[in-house]
C-alpha cells in the first residue's frame, strides 16, 4: 500500500537468500562421521538463524519443510538405523527447545510478529502475481510477449512469480519451455524417488530442486541462475536414471 516496513538488512537480496541456505540441508543424507554431521547441523542451525531475523515467511516454511523432507528420507530408504536417527535427532531438538525456549522467543519475535500481526500485504501482491497468469493464459492474444511492463502498469510493479514473468517475457512457446525444462524433471524425478528408482543422494537433489522451483513460484525469479541450476540437476539426475535402467534392460535381453 505505498508504505514502507521495517525488515531486518542483512543482505541486498533477502528474498533469494533461501537458495543460498537450503542446500546445506542436503548435507544431512551423507553417512560420515559424527563431527562432520554436528558441523553440519550447525550449518542448518546457522541457516535457520538468517532467515529469522530476515523475517522471511515463506522463506522460513520452505527450509522447514526440506529439512523435514531430509530427515526422512533415509527412513523412506530403509537405510539400516535410520528411525533411531530421526528419534535421536528429535530428541536432541526438543531438549535444546525446551532450554533455550525463552531465547528463542525473543530471537524470533520479529518473525512471529510477521506471521501474526501483518495485514499479508506482500502474501496478497503474490497471489496476485500467480493469479495473473491463468488469467491471461487462456486468451490467445497474450500467447505472444506483452512485457512486464502491462503488468507493472496496472500493479505498480513487476510480477512477483517466475512463471508469470516467463509467460509475459516470452509468450506461450518460452512459457512450455520453462515448464519443460524446470518443472517436467520435478515431477519426474519425485516419481522416481517415490518408486525408489534413484538413490538418496539423487533423491536430494530433486527436492533441492524442488524446493528452488515452490520459490520461484513467489519470487521475480524467471532468469535468476539458481533455478535453473537446480531444474539442470534435476533433469540430470532424471537423464541418468533412464540411462543405467536402459544398460540393465540391455543386459538382460
Amino acid at each position: 500500500n505505498g508504505i514502507p516496513v521495517a525488515r531486518a538488512e542483512l543482505t541486498t537480496d533477502q528474498n533469494y537468500q533461501i537458495y543460498y541456505l537450503f542446500p546445506v540441508m542436503l548435507g544431512l543424507v551423507l553417512r560420515q562421521k559424527i563431527w562432520k554431521t554436528l558441523l553440519l547441523l550447525s550449518g542448518v542451525v546457522a541457516s535457520l538463524y538468517v532467515i529469522i531475523m530476515m523475517e522471511t515467511r515463506s522463506g522460513l516454511l520452505l527450509l522447514m519443510a526440506l529439512l523435514g523432507i531430509i530427515v526422512l528420507l533415509p527412513v523412506w530408504y530403509k537405510q539400516k538405523n535410520s528411525i533411531n536417527r530421526v528419534f535421536v535427532l528429535g530428541a536432541m531438538i526438543l531438549l535444546v527447545g525446551l532450554i533455550k525456549l525463552p531465547e528463542i522467543i525473543e530471537l524470533s519475535q520479529g518473525m512471529i510478529r510477521r506471521f501474526t500481526d501483518s495485514d499479508l500485504a506482500t502474501f496478497w501482491g503474490r497471489i496476485e502475481s500467480i493469479t495473473y497468469l491463468f488469467k491471461h493464459i487462456y486468451n490467445p492474444f497474450w500467447w505472444l510477449p506483452k512485457g512486464q511492463g502491462v503488468f507493472m502498469d496496472e500493479y505498480g510493479s513487476f510480477p512477483h512469480s517466475a512463471p508469470t514473468s516467463i509467460f509475459l517475457r516470452a509468450g506461450m512457446l518460452g512459457l512450455v519451455g520453462w515448464v519443460f525444462l524446470i518443472i517436467w524433471p520435478v515431477i519426474k524425478g519425485a516419481g522416481l524417488v517415490i518408486k525408489r528408482k534413484i538413490n538418496i543422494y539423487q533423491a536430494a537433489i530433486v527436492f533441492g530442486a524442488l524446493i528452488s522451483l515452490v520459490a520461484s513460484f513467489s519470487l521475480p525469479a524467471a532468469l535468476f541462475e539458481q533455478v535453473w541450476l537446480w531444474g539442470g540437476a534435476c533433469w540430470g539426475v532424471v537423464e541418468f536414471s533412464r540411462t543405467q535402467r536402459r544398460r540393465v534392460n540391455r543386459n538382460h535381453v
